[in-house]
């Protein structure tokens, strides 16, 4: 009678504790895949936002040396005498502020561009990554 009820726990145990096992793998699979593309993700956000960070950084220095260099154009043009002279320095001292102000505008367009188009290219990746994992945990499971 000992031997029945040992056996047939045993016989139990056999059926239902792989499927136990399965399960959680089941359920931790996607748990694992989804923290991993988190993880990947967040490294993404915070590698475009530092892109961003610097090329605004840039741009601001840019600008300020322009204003510097127009105040200091400005300032030696209105000391001129010479009417002709001083309007030439006036217009000179604005041609190459608005030359400053647009190659600033433009190095920091092309600076958004390129951080944006990596992070596409990292958040890509991180999918990437999730489903390979996803993937390899379900072969994992299987075998």
């Amino acid at each position: 009678n000992m031997k029945k009820y040992f056996i047939s726990t045993m016989v139990l145990g056999a059926i239902l504790i792989p499927n136990m096992v399965s399960a959680q793998v089941a359920t931790t699979t996607p748990v694992v895949a989804a923290q991993t593309f988190a993880a990947c993700q967040q490294a993404a956000i915070e590698k475009r936002d530092s892109a961003l960070s610097v090329a605004r950084t840039a741009y601001n220095t840019s600008m300020s040396q322009a204003l510097t260099a127009r105040t200091e154009a400005e300032k030696a043009a209105v000391a001129l005498t010479d009417v002709d002279a001083k309007r030439a320095a006036i217009k000179a001292a604005a041609e190459s502020y608005k030359t400053a102000v647009n190659a600033a505008q433009s190095a920091l367009k092309t600076s958004r561009e390129a951080a944006l188009k990596t992070f596409e290219t990292d958040t890509k990746n991180c999918r990437q990554v999730k489903t390979t994992n996803r993937e390899t945990l379900v072969a994992e499971k299987k075998s």
